[in-house]
């Protein structure tokens, strides 16, 4: 049977088993509804036009989907949509019948002339500002009345917003609510999300439970931004993608898109799509009256004026809701300083923790450290969201040596706090002698000058657990704005008994705050020393060692240290816990899950300068898992600078991005701002190392080049890491100068290496392999590192075949198949049969790639998590079957390699097998008609997300066609660019790639390239 015979057999099945359901459904309804045609169907369900036999009267019923309703018991969905008959308002579609048939689970609406919101939007694309007000007013009274009761739509879409006339009617009110109530777990694992993402609010899509009215005026608001801007605020390849720019708070300004969209009103829909629920309206009325205030309109000169004017009825309650307005502020005004206390829009609790003043140099060091300790016990109380005081203290330093922080006056301090939307703040000061603490706290409220509680605590210095204990006790009951205060959980569950260890821990926090990361790492080692199940002290070990690592230009893994982080991470608060899934979830390279817990961290404290750190370095790396870029990363990096302008590992993220990718005003901005921060700071220094490599005059980088040995290695790999990217022949310049040096820190094997990645990632490969047969790598482990890279550019298609046969043959003398156990310890027996199998399978004796496969089902585990020998033998798989050209199991075998192996990382090499398998998966997928997720691969093996050498070349090359083909020339030139520059100077062999790349580079850009 022919493709076409197979393809058309298949529709036939598809429709006579609709047709099947379709007759099922109308039997199984036959004695109470009449089913006359289907108006249309969805993610969930089908929806029917039909008579109601009782009544005599025309109804929607809406069937669920057999694998919904599978999902869940009838009876505990009926028993939630029940809840749905109260909502009886104009602007709310009632719910008539709800049951089960056959089978089936059903409900019954009013049927609705008319048309849908998005039937209008398919139709018009925008809608006149009269309009879309009128509308979105109208399903805001319903909400209102909604959530009144208690009840959340959680789907608000335009699809579930009808139009009959001048009415706006919202359809399936509370549905999704019963689903998610009815479904739990159960329904998730049918792949079905309640919610649609283009309106999903960020708590919704990073799947928070706290979910309540501000999830709808998100909704409502990206709705009614589509009517007016053509589009929702926020748009992407995958949900996880719309969520990382949701998270960034950034929304693109209606103003120049519409005339009639003032700059007032245009501020009310952008605070109504905050990222943080905090930060919305915290009810449909108070967005509906920001909405309809007169100042958020602006009324055009007559000949911009397009629709109807405003009616006069609107402008009537345009009238009516600012006077009630002005009423409602008088009112506020009038009770703000009387009311026992004020609560976050999210009903937690703000508060703000500032340092202490100390008397006498024995308090000195615990100023931070208490203070410290004590958020961290406030912020594990329900009901209680603190401000993390890493970002709340930064302005508080004289400069970033110093030893402490200066002490806040109360205007100060309110200030910090209300920008940190904290409106309880502590201060207080502290004497110590002979060991003993005196505390003197004040409890303030902003808007209120004097203090509003104060109180004396003391303790010794040995026991500061338990007078943290007391004292963050002390403090909920004395602030919280209703009765029956929360329990503050007990800091010896989550902190330690050793009293040493607990200081070493708050000793390496302080030191972490001014930059002082050697003395940091030892605190934290020490108080792990102490007490190896320290919950806090191994969250904080696996940020300082990281830190550390990256600035001596280390490999540490942080495998082991994660995951005993998150082993005791159970009694840690949120905030924490969520800390720890990022760190492990990053450290296992999942983005998807990191960005996701860091989102959430976001929505507890936007202000978390650490946090949007974190998406930064998520975005740019691991964004290619979940649809993010590096304009998602740009864009938390500016939001976290607009927190802390000197903010030094965002500040160099920053700033590296616009040295390698922008022009040369916005890296020299960028590099003025870090000139002006801490310059002892490596990172800092290796950043400006960078720009002075890649923006110097030929004269002056030769001058660069002769003063490189005196820099550490942590600095100028950083240069390198650059110039590989952007100024090859520059990079080569460098890498010969240093394999003159020979100096300390310069290992001359890995210089070597490295030139052999350039050489080969350009395609000069005779001259890697003359240098090879030559004797110029040393014979063993250095020698095979460089045939690696050649046999496996040729199974990336760009080495040469023939060398690769002579290389392959080498190997397999180097790692016999039958000696493979034998040499598992000394020799990288894997990688070497991996190479071995994967060229066979690709261009030589099958047979051989055979046994290889079976040899790797005996080798050992090799003491890593993810299951290496099984992905070997699912890419053997799937290089055997793409070779008789049965694809499809290809693609299956190659997603279970890319899936068994879980480590994708961009610290790797090219020669590496998960590398060349991500790349032959991306390949598959293209090959199979899947050019979006082979895109999302591809992705991840160029600038900016990492260099990978031939890999970048070829994956810039397939990246210029895919999106030549998607209409994107000015993205499709980039990457044919990109591939071409690295080509031009390439051997033969390479010359068929080469030629394809300017072609398609021409092709795009309308004229030949030089």
């Amino acid at each position: 049977m022919n493709h076409d015979s197979l393809a058309l057999g298949q529709a036939l099945l598809y429709l006579l088993a609709m047709t099947d359901l379709s007759a099922r459904i109308r039997a199984a309804l036959f004695h109470s509804y009449e089913i006359d045609s289907e108006l249309g169907s969805g993610g969930m369900a089908t929806v029917y036009l039909a008579r109601d036999r009782k009544h005599q009267r025309q109804v929607a019923v809406k069937v669920l989907r057999p694998e919904v309703a599978a999902a869940f018991g009838a009876d505990r969905f009926l028993r939630e949509i029940e809840i749905l008959a109260q909502l009886q308002h104009p602007h709310i579609l009632g719910l008539f019948d709800s049951g089960e048939a056959d089978g089936f689970l059903y409900y019954v609406m009013p049927f609705v002339e008319g048309e849908s919101l998005r039937d209008r939007l398919d139709r018009e694309q925008q809608i006149p500002l009269d309009d879309a007000l009128r509308i979105t007013s109208q399903v805001l009274d319903g909400l209102s009345h909604a959530h009144s009761l208690g009840v959340i739509h959680r789907d608000i879409k335009p699809e579930n917003i009808l139009l009959s006339g001048e009415n706006a009617v919202v359809a399936d009110f509370g549905i999704a609510r019963a689903l998610s109530v009815a479904g739990g777990e159960r329904l998730t694992k049918t792949g079905i999300v309640v919610g649609t993402p283009a309106y999903m609010s960020p708590e919704q899509a990073s799947g928070s439970s706290r979910v309540d009215a501000r999830c709808d005026i998100y909704s409502l608001a990206s709705v009614l931004y589509e009517m007016l801007g053509g589009e929702p605020p926020h748009t992407g390849p995958t949900p996880q993608a719309i969520l990382a720019r949701q998270l960034t708070g950034e929304v693109r300004s209606l103003t120049p898109l519409r005339s009639t969209v003032s700059s007032e009103l245009d501020a009310v829909i952008k605070r109504a799509l905050a990222p943080a629920p905090a930060d919305r309206y915290a009810t449909a009325y108070e967005f509906k009256r920001a909405l309809l205030a007169p100042h958020s309109v602006t009324t055009p000169a007559p000949a911009e004026v397009a629709g109807p004017s405003m009616s006069r009825s609107a402008r009537r309650m345009v009238a009516a809701l600012a006077a009630l307005a002005a009423v409602v502020a008088l009112g506020v005004l009038g009770l703000g300083r009387l009311r026992p206390g004020a609560v976050l829009g999210d009903g937690r609790v703000g508060i703000a923790v500032f340092p202490l003043r100390a008397s006498g140099e024995e308090a000195e060091r615990w100023s931070e450290q208490l203070p410290d300790l004590l958020a961290t016990a406030l912020d594990g109380t329900p009901g209680v969201r603190v401000a993390d005081p890493w970002s709340l203290w930064r302005n508080l330093r004289p400069d970033r040596a110093a030893r402490a922080v200066s002490p806040a006056d109360a205007e100060d301090a309110e200030r910090l706090a209300t920008a940190a939307r904290a409106d309880r703040f502590v201060l207080g000061s502290l004497a110590a002698n002979k060991g003993a603490l005196d505390l003197n706290i004040r409890m303030y409220r902003a808007g209120i000058a004097d203090p509003l509680h104060s109180l004396v605590v003391s303790g010794s210095a040995d026991s500061v657990a338990s007078l943290v204990q007391r004292l963050a006790v002390e403090i909920i009951t004395r602030v919280w704005p209703r009765d029956s205060a929360p329990s503050v959980p007990r800091l010896d569950r989550y902190a330690t008994r050793s009293a040493d260890a607990l200081k070493a821990y708050l000793h390496a926090k302080e030191a972490m705050r001014r930059g002082g990361l050697d003395e940091a790492e030892a605190a934290i080692d020490t108080a792990l020393a102490l007490d190896s199940t320290f919950a806090l002290a191994l969250v904080e070990a696996v940020t300082i060692k990281s830190w550390a690592a990256t600035m001596r230009g280390d490999f540490f893994f942080f495998m082991p240290l994660a995951e005993r982080a998150s082993m005791y991470s159970d009694s840690l608060s949120e905030r924490n816990r969520l800390r720890v899934e990022a760190m492990l979830a990053s450290v296992r390279t999942d983005g998807p899950t990191a960005a996701a817990s860091t989102g959430r961290i976001l929505q507890i404290d936007s202000t978390d300068v650490d946090a949007w750190q974190k998406l930064v370095y998520y975005h740019m790396v691991y964004g290619w898992q979940y649809g993010a870029d590096e304009t998602d990363a740009v864009a938390a990096a500016n939001r976290a600078l607009q927190l802390d302008s000197t903010h030094v590992p965002t500040l160099v993220a920053r700033a590296r991005y616009a040295i390698g990718h922008e022009s040369k005003d916005v890296a020299d901005r960028y590099v003025a701002l870090l000139r002006a921060v801490d310059t002892t700071h490596v990172l800092v220094r290796g950043a400006l190392l960078a720009h002075r490599a890649m923006a110097s005059s030929d004269d002056a980088f030769t001058g660069f080049v002769d003063t490189l040995a005196a820099h550490s290695p942590g600095e100028w790999r950083a240069a390198l890491m650059e110039l590989r990217q952007a100024r090859p022949e520059r990079f080569e310049i460098v890498l010969d100068r240093l394999a003159q040096e020979r100096g300390p820190g310069i290992p001359v094997d890995a210089v070597l290496h490295e030139q052999a990645r350039l050489s080969v990632s350009q395609g000069r490969l005779t001259e890697v392999y003359d240098a090879l047969r030559s004797g110029t790598y040393a014979e063993g482990f250095e020698a095979f590192r460089v045939k690696s890279l050649l046999v496996a550019a040729t199974l990336a298609g760009t080495g040469d075949e023939a060398m690769a046969d002579d290389l392959v043959a080498s190997m397999e003398l180097y790692t016999p198949p039958d000696s493979a156990l034998e040499y598992f310890d000394t020799r990288p027996v894997w990688l070497s049969g991996w190479l071995i199998s994967a060229y066979h399978a690709t261009f030589g004796d099958s047979l051989k790639a055979r046994e290889w496969q079976e040899i790797f089902g005996t080798l050992p585990a090799g003491g890593t998590s993810e299951d290496y020998r099984a992905a070997l033998q699912a890419d053997v798989d799937a290089r055997l079957s793409a070779r008789k050209g049965d694809y499809q199991r290809a693609l299956r075998s190659a997603k279970r390699a890319y899936d068994l192996w879980t480590i994708h990382t961009e610290n790797t090499v090219e020669s590496s097998a998960e590398p060349a398998m991500r790349l032959h998966y991306g390949m598959l997928l293209r090959a199979t008609g899947q050019a979006d997720s082979a895109a999302s691969i591809l992705r991840s093996v160029v600038p900016p997300t990492t260099w990978l050498g031939f890999l970048t070349a070829r994956s810039s090359f397939e990246l210029g066609q895919i999106n030549e083909n998607r209409g994107d020339l000015e993205t499709a030139a980039r990457h044919y660019a990109r591939a071409l520059s690295m080509w031009e100077r390439g051997d033969s062999e390479i010359q068929g790639w080469r030629n394809q790349a300017r072609d398609g580079l021409q092709r795009v850009v309308g004229e030949r390239p030089r």
